[in-house]
């Protein structure tokens, strides 16, 4: 603290033979305090004490970005295996069809044409599938890399457990900037350096300084002639001290001009900072509730597809309707749900990504 006097204590003692009197001994004490200078001593403790806040705010928010690139990467490779299951799923349905076909094909119960249709759908799906399998082995080693696993985690067995709960569809509440971390690390960094300039401006002007300090020894305390009091001696003394630079070739002028130019330079890029961080926010209230309602239709839209497939494959089976349409059906479906599962994880996401704005995801995350 810049109130606090500055204390120095030293003590020596020594043992001589021979002599009446072998101990030499001394005690020194000194007490020193710096009354005033220009309040440059108190500047510079606010300047401390504003940066201890910034950073401690700014490992907050490192901290909470950390966690949302792990959260929106897991919710990621979540979409990925669920996608990757969909095409096993998918393509296990038409390799069996493809047999039953294959089966026909050869007794003379289906064309070649037919054969030949399953046959390349069948490819098709097959190389959708190692696609998806290639994008899931892709994303996995990405989410194994941000949480610190080793390289071989795939051989010992690490795996992740989906999360697959539907999230509420609530209304996001209305956040205010100025509670926004970048905002009071601008803030503060503002402050600071606002601060900081003053401190280059006042070099300009004659600094006065006053200083006050008292120093008590004591000698021979140690077995002497006299008690410890008795010997003792107290000082003190003043000082007040005028300091004017009266030519630096106008070194502190440039100083001064410099200090204000970078003062208005990073202010303006902390305000357009600002202005990008709200239009973030605001993009991102937009884009919610279109994902909200994007999500509630594709769910309504996956229930009538999986309707529409159980009537498709019965029909299909007694033969009213043809492979054509069995396809178009299964396709249909895998296409909701791609549609749903990503709709949910990207409505996840962005709830992910809200609540980091609001400066709770690391309370949202292991309450």
């Amino acid at each position: 603290s810049p109130t606090f006097p500055e204390t120095r204590t030293a003590a020596d003692g020594s043992l001589i033979f021979p002599g009446i009197n072998p101990w030499t001994s001394g005690l020194t004490a000194q007490l020193s305090e710096n009354l005033f200078d220009n309040g440059l001593s108190i500047d510079r403790y606010k300047i401390a004490n504003l940066r201890e806040e910034q950073a401690t705010v700014q490992a907050l928010d490192n901290r909470d970005q950390v966690f949302l690139e792990i959260g929106q990467r897991f919710y990621q490779y979540s979409l990925d295996r669920k996608l990757l299951a969909l095409q096993e799923d998918q393509f296990g349905i038409l390799k069996k069809q493809f047999g039953i076909v294959s089966e026909g094909y050869q007794q003379g119960l289906r064309t070649r044409k037919d054969y030949l249709r399953f046959r390349s759908e069948l490819n098709r799906f097959e190389i959708e599938y190692l696609r998806a399998k290639n994008t899931l082995q892709v994303s996995r080693q990405e989410l194994l890399r941000l949480v610190g696993a080793p390289a071989d985690s795939t051989a010992s067995g690490l795996d992740f457990a989906l999360d697959e709960k539907e999230p509420k569809l609530e209304k996001l509440a209305p956040l205010n900037l100025e509670n926004h971390r970048q905002f009071k690390i601008t803030s503060l960094n503002t402050a600071a350096q606002a601060i900081e300039t003053r401190i280059v401006r006042r070099r300009r002007w004659p600094e006065l300084s006053l200083t006050l300090g008292a120093t008590y020894s004591a000698n021979d305390y140690i077995n002497g002639a006299f008690g410890f009091t008795e010997g003792d001696t107290l000082n003190w003394n003043a000082g007040l001290v005028l300091t004017y630079n009266i030519l630096d070739w106008g070194i502190r002028a440039r100083d001064a001009e410099s200090a204000a130019l970078t003062e208005s330079i990073t202010g303006n890029a902390r305000t357009e900072q600002l202005l990008r961080t709200g239009e973030e926010i605001t993009r991102l209230r937009l884009d919610y509730d279109q994902l909200a309602e994007n999500f509630r239709l594709n769910r309504e839209l996956l229930d009538l597809e999986n309707t529409n497939l159980a009537a498709i494959t019965r029909d299909y089976r007694q033969g009213q309707v043809q492979y054509l349409d069995y396809i178009t059906s299964l396709r249909d479906l895998a296409s909701a749900r791609s549609q749903y599962y990503s709709t949910l994880y990207d409505l996840k996401k962005s709830q992910l990504t809200y609540r980091f704005h609001q400066g709770t995801l690391y309370e949202a995350i292991f309450d």
